[in-house]
């Protein structure tokens, strides 16, 4: 029988001279400090729908292992008695919860969760007109290109690792991509298999097509 009995205990914050405000201590400013630090800024009103927002590509289990440690503030031992796992392995989880909430992409999501909905909105009917009008971007086609290359790589939604790398390699939007043959990609620093994979699919889901 899993023991549901716990201690409260809040989550370490940091700040340069080792104290930070009662507000940043619970939740939800307590996950913007951890994601900002002591940049956080002013917590928008909507914090809590906008962790959720991006956290949703998290497990259900790392989820409600995140949610338990830095909404409920238990203890990192307590969360791993009620899942079978070490206090070690709850840290683990908490801490790569808050290098993913670091992405580019949802760190404008955090700061402000309609605009970057309004945006996503705004992006994904390109992606559908470019789809519209694949078979005539070559010749007379109606489709802007010149948006569609001026987007910036953090509003691809690629993983860190892809990001990085392209952004390591001067590559900031999705023109630079389009200017890249693939032996090119493959030729950049870390980019392994999964993320040139990854690449090649999003710019096909613009319309860009890559040399060999």
């Amino acid at each position: 029988m899993i023991d549901h009995s716990f201690e409260l205990t809040r989550p370490k914050l940091w700040a340069s001279d080792g104290s930070i405000a009662d507000h940043y201590k619970v939740w939800p400013a307590n996950v913007y400090y951890g994601v900002f630090g002591e940049e956080c800024g002013v917590v928008p009103d909507d914090a809590e729908a906008a962790i959720e927002h991006v956290l949703f590509i998290r497990r259900s289990r790392d989820r409600e292992i995140f949610f338990a440690r830095y909404k409920d503030c238990r203890s990192c031992a307590s969360i791993g008695r009620d899942y079978g796992i070490t206090s070690n392995r709850v840290d683990q989880i908490v801490k790569k919860a808050l290098r993913v909430m670091r992405h580019p992409t949802r760190i404008k999501c955090l700061r402000d969760l309609s605009g970057h909905s309004e945006r996503v909105k705004s992006l994904e009917a390109t992606s559908r007109e470019i789809e519209n009008h694949r078979s005539a971007v070559d010749t007379n086609s109606t489709v802007d290109t010149e948006t569609i290359f001026s987007t910036l790589i953090e509003e691809l939604n690629l993983t860190v690792r892809s990001y990085n790398c392209l952004m390591r390699a001067g590559v900031g939007t999705l023109g630079d991509v389009a200017q890249k043959s693939m032996t090119e990609l493959k030729g950049i620093r870390n980019l392994g298999r999964r993320s040139l994979e990854e690449i090649v699919s999003v710019c096909k889901r613009y319309g860009v097509v890559l040399g060999e």
